[in-house]
């Protein structure tokens, strides 16, 4: 699900949830005379559907329920196909062969994973402001709610019910459209007369597993993965794809962090998850080199593939010298998180309160852009519009008596020591050869930051 798997609310899962999915008679819910009842306890809700929800043609995959990694907010989500059951078993076997496909068979499936629509899904949280928030989040990301309606109140949280603005449905045969409508009704009543409860935080099933693979870098040299565990204290594999938009927007942000946790011993490693590999090598190398990527990168290897623990992408795992998982699994384009989570597990503090201390970035990530660090400096980042860093950016960094004079290094990193409990102001001086002269003033943050400068390159 290509278009599915970039989108905002799969990335801010909590991990990699077991999806589920209903489809003519076989229902994840309790059959009752009245129809078929369903639980999601990670979002608190019970709702109830007519006994009609059991004889679809079609299949509704309930994409995953949980918390939001960066966010008090909690949510479910769910996809309508318009598929048989029949197609629906190829989708899923093709799915779980992704790896060994043929070009006609990855053909099929893709064909097979278009031909779905968004749902209603709910969303609840304790803050109204918190969903206001989001809601003006989401949209600045370019994923606009049509609605969000609340549906009550109970518990001291408040429940809601959503619809995505561009759901498109043209795209399915004519006997499934009158049922994907009637769904979405369905779907909408059942919140009105839901039943509420606490919701619950699912455990990550993946944390204590250990991670043992044998595959090869994108020039084919073989890696085990014990060796590449082994040689530091912490390895975050980040699960990419070409296709993936929100994975190459992260990609600048993940060699900067790279060669930062360099000096913890620790490491990034890309897993390269394009289904058809050989076509598309060429293409995922050369992104890399134009975000100047040069941390390792692997073929996704079979064994992970088939496990799932990256069936959204981007998603991020950080396992220790050994292989073990020792976090929860982070999905998603969420660059504020992973070097706090590095962090965090270097200093034995749980994953939970190093995200928390961590500043989500604003959607639009604008050039000045300011974000918490643990570094104890200030520090000053600038890259090409591409996200490449620039090397010898003059800058100047004020307080409101004194200022100082820094250059960008070979990461188009400028550090800077000051003492905390103010803001500073920043200004590029002069700019090498080849970019455009940037004016603007950038502000930092009044505790120790990262401010992120892009300069355009020179027509």
């Amino acid at each position: 699900m290509k278009k599915f798997l970039c989108m905002l609310l799969c990335v801010l899962l909590l991990g990699s949830l077991a999806a589920q999915a209903f489809a003519v008679t076989v229902v994840n819910g309790e059959v009752t005379e009245d129809g078929v009842v369903f639980d999601l306890p990670y979002n608190g809700l019970r709702l109830s559907f007519p006994p009609e929800f059991e004889d679809m043609k079609g299949v509704v995959y309930r994409t995953g329920d949980g918390k939001m990694q960066d966010r008090d907010l909690y949510y479910t989500n769910f996809l309508y196909f318009g598929l048989s059951p029949e197609e629906w078993e190829e989708r899923m076997d093709l799915a779980r062969r992704s790896q060994e496909l043929t070009k006609e068979e990855l053909e099929r499936y893709e064909y097979l994973d278009s031909q779905d629509a968004f749902l209603p899904g709910f969303l609840c949280g304790k803050d109204e402001s918190e969903v206001e928030s989001f809601v003006q989040y989401s949209a600045e990301l370019g994923a606009p709610f049509a609605s969000v309606t609340k549906i009550g109140e109970a518990n001291g949280y408040i429940y809601y019910c959503f619809e995505d603005e561009e759901t498109r449905i043209e795209h399915l045969k004519p006997e499934y459209v009158e049922e994907y409508r009637k769904i979405v009704e369905a779907i909408k009543e059942a919140g009105t007369k839901a039943e509420f409860s606490v919701p619950t935080e699912p455990e990550d099933p993946w944390i204590g597993k250990v991670l043992q693979f044998e595959t090869t870098d994108l020039d084919g040299n073989t890696v085990r993965s014990e060796d590449l565990f082994a040689e530091h204290d912490i390895t975050m594999l980040n699960f990419w794809a070409t296709w993936c938009e929100n994975c190459l927007k992260e990609l600048g942000d993940l060699s900067i962090i790279n060669r930062r946790m360099q000096e913890e011993n620790c490491a990034i490693v890309g897993i390269f998850c394009n289904l058809d590999e050989e076509e598309d090598m060429e293409l995922g190398k050369a992104l890399l080199e134009k975000n100047g990527v040069d941390y390792l990168n692997l073929i996704m290897p079979e064994v992970l593939s088939e496990a799932g623990i990256a069936d959204y992408l981007p998603t991020s795992v950080f396992v220790d010298s050994s292989g073990a998982i020792i976090s929860p699994v982070i999905t998603g384009a969420l660059v504020h998180l992973y070097e706090p989570r590095f962090r965090g597990l270097l200093d034995g503090a749980e994953p939970a309160e190093a995200d928390a201390a961590a500043e989500p970035a604003e959607a639009d990530a604008a050039a000045d852009a300011s974000e918490k660090n643990n570094s104890g400096s200030y520090r000053v980042i600038v890259n090409d519009q591409d996200g490449n860093p620039v090397k010898g950016v003059t800058v100047q960094f004020c307080s409101d008596v004194t200022c100082t004079l820094g250059k960008t290094d070979a990461d188009g990193l400028a550090s800077f020591e000051a003492d905390e409990g103010q803001v500073y102001t920043v200004h590029v001086l002069k700019v090498p050869e080849g970019f455009e002269k940037n004016s603007e003033e950038f502000e930092t943050l009044d505790t120790y930051s990262d401010t992120r400068i892009v300069l355009q390159k020179a027509a």
